[in-house]
């Protein structure tokens, strides 16, 4: 491959034979343009930066700079555009040829060598968390290593996609461009696509995305892109990572799948577009707990019923014994409490320490439930465990 040195001195004389070339065409130069292009929908016209402002000239320099680098339609500000293109020139120059080295540390100690370092590295990283696109191109000129990373292993690339800072799509791309690991990881597994999940970023998240981010890839628990998304962000978001292809049955360290996320956090409409594609509603995570359970839990009543109108299990118990039922009225959800008893879930459940439905409404002193229980319960066993739907039916006006 042609070195990039070889490239300027052929570029140079070809452009010394001709009168209509006024700005040296460079590699870095052509990173940079598509870098302006991909942030905004705008056509090519609009977006393309005139570099013969800002090569070769002091001009760019007496403009005044915004405090990131960005005017208000999100534009790079001239002075700006002179320190990217530099920085970008340093870095895949560093890249190619030279070690990364932080200045020219010939006057300083080993000591004093590593303390300037670290500052740079700092003030670098808290740019890029802060979307300060202007502070990250100076900082990347001024020599700091492109893959510095913070005490968690956070990269640059990572702490932009989190970042809800004004130039943290500019940083992106330009880090992009700049070739940095697009799947690097910190040390929690942790790629630069999982930090935009977990922090709702859309806009960063279809921007990696867009640059071919991995969309299965997981963190050390296990957490892809899509689970973090449901978590965090809208059912949209979850829906796009879902159509790159990822599995829907995988699971996470606990045995969690997409569903738990989506149920846990109250989902409803998520919950429904992944029952229709076909996800499994009677998924068990390690401890044998479900879907239905976690829902009863936490007091999804509407969930809850979606996941019976798909066959989910009702009486389903984890290792610990608990069924749906015993969990609703453990947390005191009085509400999805009657309704599985409407549904006829088995209330006489005891889970491993002995616990039943019954025990825990006294515990809790929830009288109406108590008393249905107490009622049910004995029904139950005088019949052997059969329902009894005719008391059942007198307390169909709670729902």
């Amino acid at each position: 491959m042609e070195s990039i040195l070889g490239f300027r001195d052929r570029c140079t004389e070809a452009c010394s034979s001709c009168t209509s070339c006024t700005t040296l065409v460079i590699p870095e130069t052509h990173r940079l343009a598509r870098f302006g292009k991909k942030i905004r929908g705008k056509s090519v016209h609009e977006k393309t930066i005139d570099f013969s402002m800002s090569h070769g000239s002091d001009l760019a320099g007496s403009y005044a700079r915004s405090f990131d680098g960005l005017g208000a339609d999100g534009e790079l500000t001239p002075g700006t555009k002179k320190t990217a293109l530099e920085a970008m020139r340093k870095v895949l120059n560093r890249a190619e040829f030279t070690p990364r080295t932080p200045r020219d540390f010939d006057d300083l100690d080993e000591e004093e060598e590593e303390e300037v370092t670290r500052k740079l590295q700092t003030k670098f990283l808290d740019a890029a968390r802060a979307g300060n696109f202007r502070q990250v191109v100076e900082g990347l000129a001024e020599g700091v290593d492109l893959h510095c990373t913070t005490a968690r292993g956070q990269s640059a690339l990572m702490l932009a996609a989190a970042s809800r800072g004004h130039g943290s799509l500019q940083i992106i791309s330009f880090l992009l461009e700049c070739q940095m690991h697009l799947e690097g990881n910190d040390n929690l597994g942790w790629t630069a696509l999982l930090h935009a999940c977990r922090n709702n970023m859309s806009e960063a998240v279809e921007l990696l995305l867009q640059s071919r981010a991995d969309a299965g890839a997981k963190s050390i628990d296990g957490q892809n892109a899509a689970m973090l998304a449901a978590a965090e962000s809208g059912d949209e978001l979850v829906m796009r990572i879902v159509d790159c292809r990822v599995q829907l049955d995988r699971s996470d360290r606990r045995g969690h799948t997409l569903l738990f996320y989506a149920v846990e956090h109250g989902r409803e409409e998520l919950v429904k577009w992944l029952l229709k594609r076909k996800v499994n509603p009677n998924a068990r995570a390690k401890d044998k707990s479900s879907c239905m359970m976690l829902a009863a839990e936490r007091g999804h009543l509407s969930i809850l019923k979606t996941l019976c109108n798909k066959n989910a299990d009702a009486n389903a118990k984890s290792v610990m014994g608990n069924s749906p039922l015993l969990l609703s009225v453990m947390n005191a959800q009085e509400t999805v409490a009657r309704y599985l008893l409407n549904i006829q879930a088995d209330c006489n459940v005891k889970n491993q320490d002995g616990v039943s439905a019954l025990d825990a409404a006294a515990r809790l002193k929830l009288g109406p439930l108590k008393s249905l229980l107490d009622v049910l319960t004995r029904k139950s066993q005088e019949r052997g465990g059969e329902d009894d739907d005719d008391l059942l039916s007198v307390d169909n006006g709670a729902f």
